[in-house]
């Protein structure tokens, strides 16, 4: 009777194990599914900012632009390369024209800019403003005239409504390009110099006019009396009466009569608004 119930309980425990092995191996893997799939706890997300790297001159921020590449020959043959890669206190505004700006410009003009190198270099600073730093958002919405680093004046014109502000009325390619010691504004137009502008000649004041007027009296009157025709008289000024002349007749017939004009001969001259008489 022992041996039965010990052979019941071993079939019953085996029966047991049997089923409640897949069973825990299943929660097992349920659990292990869920803690896999669970998402995980999120904090506060940090943006990662990589710095951008400023060049350190303007001259070398130029360089890196392949359309301002005749500009920065005229630079070097104007020996003003290291101005523009100077770190000193005053800023560099430069307005930097383009290659195709440069070709523009006439036989003429070129000569003059190459002439020398004062030339070289009064072309070169006219493109720029030392001593601060003029982003465009300082000169859009106003008109003004800044000093250009050769003596020039610079004209902006920041009211135009339709087109972007106007630089000596060049219009601006690209602008705001930073660098360690100033700025950069890139033009599709140069600026030339005053002195290689051709000035408008001079006319010569012409000299002063003089007036000369001559009053006469008729020609019988103004000759001598020694030179009438005897028959011939004078008329007196001062009586108002005529007078026969010596050795000739008392009556006259009226056609030789002489007018009663006087016996002179007057001159004047103006000079410069006043009149003078003799």
């Amino acid at each position: 009777m022992s041996r039965i119930l010990l052979s019941l309980f071993l079939t019953l425990f085996l029966l047991i194990i049997t089923f409640q092995v897949p069973v825990f191996a299943a929660d097992q893997s349920s659990d292990s599914a869920s803690a896999t799939t669970a998402p995980a706890p999120q904090g506060p997300r940090r943006r990662i900012i990589t710095p951008v790297k400023v060049p350190d001159s303007v001259y070398a921020l130029m360089t890196e632009h392949k359309e301002l590449s005749k500009f920065i020959d005229l630079i070097d043959d104007a020996d003003l390369k290291d101005y523009f890669k100077s770190q000193g206190d005053a800023p560099l505004t430069v307005f930097a024209p383009t290659n195709d700006a440069i070709s523009d410009l006439s036989r003429d003009i070129w000569k003059k800019i190459k002439a020398n190198q004062a030339s070289m270099q009064s072309f070169v600073k006219y493109h720029v403003i030392s001593g601060s730093n003029v982003p465009l958002s300082s000169i859009a919405g106003r008109r003004a005239s800044l000093s250009a680093a050769n003596g020039d004046s610079i004209g902006i014109d920041g009211l135009t409504k339709k087109d972007a502000p106007k630089v000596n009325g060049a219009g601006l390619v690209a602008s705001d390009l930073p660098a360690a010691n100033g700025i950069v504004h890139i033009v599709n137009a140069a600026f030339i110099p005053s002195s290689m502008l051709d000035q408008p000649k001079t006319q010569p004041a012409p000299p002063p006019t003089f007036e000369k007027k001559v009053q006469t009296t008729p020609a019988t009157s103004a000759l001598p009396p020694s030179a009438l025709p005897a028959s011939t008289s004078l008329t007196s000024t001062t009586s108002g009466t005529t007078a026969p002349a010596q050795g000739a007749p008392s009556s006259l017939p009226a056609t030789t009569s002489p007018s009663a004009a006087p016996n002179t001969t007057s001159h004047s001259m103006q000079f410069f608004g006043h009149t003078f008489n003799w």
